[in-house]
């Protein structure tokens, strides 16, 4: 009698654990078997949940956009195993109004992948229905689309890098009257590398760059313009440079270095002589 209670005791626990799987297995029998075979073979991640988000199947691309293993994934909710931090409020927000009726249509989050490392996500889900029309599970398609995302964030910080360049060099041209460009100064290819934070030690560098560059190209042009005035001139113009600059580095999600932040001391205690 010990014995079979032990047993049953054991069997029970097996199941519980074993429940996600379980639900998973049905889900995929009640599928047609051409269905599943589509969902193995496509590059898009596929994921099905039940009502509370709890992933019940992965195909072989889910897997591998996350780095888990498809056991891994199994019981895991999609907000502890997809969505960063960040991301959590916009996700919870919309997975009710998913709930809801309405299906969420191209959606674009951050995930988390196994190893640590981030990658950006196309995702549509919608709710799945029975036969009486009742709500069934939860069908996720999921692309990465990050190598694209950099792509545009590239060419949107191009071009505002290029109008601060376009912007810095008009000011130049009005106060000094010379008829200069923003690749005579070498303002593209200084803001450019730049905006990377990475590539100079503190803002005061960019400041000294182009305040000697313009330096020259002005006493080229015949202009007779004291260093001390080109700086004293430049100065504001270099702080709302910056701030611009600190504006693309946080949409790129990278770090600012604390040299960076104390703007107007920095340039406040440079040297206008």
């Amino acid at each position: 009698m010990k014995r079979r209670v032990r047993k049953s005791r054991s069997t029970g626990k097996k199941s519980a654990e074993e429940k996600p799987r379980l639900v998973a297995d049905a889900i995929i029998d009640a599928l047609p078997e051409e269905t599943t075979k589509v969902m193995e073979s496509m590059i898009d991640g596929v994921t099905i949940t039940d009502l509370q988000g709890r992933i019940t199947y992965v195909n072989k691309a889910a897997s591998l956009q996350l780095g888990y293993t498809k056991k891994e994934t199994i019981g895991k909710t999609l907000r502890e195993l997809f969505i960063v931090e960040q991301d959590l409020p916009k996700f919870l927000k919309q997975f009710k109004v998913l709930l809801s009726g309405k299906p969420i249509q191209a959606e674009e989050y951050l995930v988390k992948r196994k190893d640590g490392m981030q990658l950006v996500a196309s995702f549509t889900l919608s709710v799945l229905r029975d036969a009486k029309g009742k709500p069934k599970t939860i069908l996720v398609f999921h692309r990465d689309i990050t190598e694209r995302k950099r792509a545009e964030e590239e060419r949107l910080k191009r071009e505002r890098v290029f109008r601060m360049g376009e912007e810095i060099t008009g000011s130049i041209v009005k106060r000094f009257g010379v008829g200069i460009t923003s690749e005579e100064l070498g303002l593209n290819d200084i803001l450019s590398q730049f905006s990377e934070l990475a590539v100079y030690p503190s803002p005061l560098n960019l400041f000294d760059l182009l305040a000697a560059g313009t330096f020259v190209v002005l006493r080229r042009e015949g202009v007779d313009a004291r260093k001390k005035e080109v700086r004293e001139f430049l100065a504001p113009l270099i702080q709302r440079t910056l701030k611009e600059l600190f504006v693309i580095a946080e949409e790129f999600r990278r770090d600012i270095p604390s040299e960076y932040k104390n703007l107007e001391k920095a340039l406040g205690n440079c040297k206008c002589s």
